[in-house]
């Protein structure tokens, strides 16, 4: 998903559009301009993942939950998948019938994967997001894309199931007082 390497045509138009004046080849070999486009790019991932905690931390304390209503929550919200052994006896991984985090709301039983409505509309799924918009809004014009962001809006929805998770675990270790590097915790 984060692999960008077969993307040099598209960084090369990116380099001809801004930088007109200055002729570059983009290489993905020995090529500065290469790597710094490389770590923007991560950048960008990266703030979508910071964007989030800041979004999921808001909304916790909007609630006020404790920590172990989070974990109520967290676990309702992004389920586990479920250990299986296949026809050949090896283990597999089956994802639930339906992550709730991703949802507006449920209307009716909460096992119905049909009783859930409003797909992507949750509010931190959507806060996440703008920061998305944020970024496009500042590019030029030629870059505007009419297609739907999918990816964007893939990045945004995973930040915020891993924020969810990584929040109760987090709390855990710090309460546990196994916190091993101060700054992240």
């Amino acid at each position: 998903m984060w692999d960008i390497s077969d993307f040099t045509d598209e960084m090369q138009s990116i380099w001809d559009c801004v930088i007109p004046n200055i002729p570059h080849t983009v290489s993905r070999l020995n090529d500065p301009v290469y790597k710094i486009l490389m770590q923007r790019t991560y950048d960008y991932h990266s703030n979508f993942g910071e964007c989030a905690q800041v979004v999921v931390q808001k909304f916790i304390k909007k609630e006020g939950w404790t920590p172990s209503e989070i974990h109520e929550v967290v676990a309702y919200v992004v389920p586990q998948q479920a250990k299986l052994i296949d026809k050949k006896g090896k283990p597999i991984l089956v994802n639930p019938p339906v992550y709730p985090y991703m949802w507006k709301e449920c209307v009716g039983d909460e096992a119905d994967p049909n009783a859930y409505h409003g797909a992507f509309e949750d509010h931190c799924i959507l806060d996440t997001f703008t920061l998305y918009l944020e970024y496009v809004h500042k590019l030029p014009t030629v870059y505007h894309c009419q297609a739907m962001p999918k990816g964007a809006l893939s990045i945004a929805t995973v930040a915020v199931c891993r924020t969810n998770v990584e929040d109760v675990v987090y709390r855990d270790l710090r309460e546990t007082n196994q916190c091993i590097a101060s700054t992240v915790c």
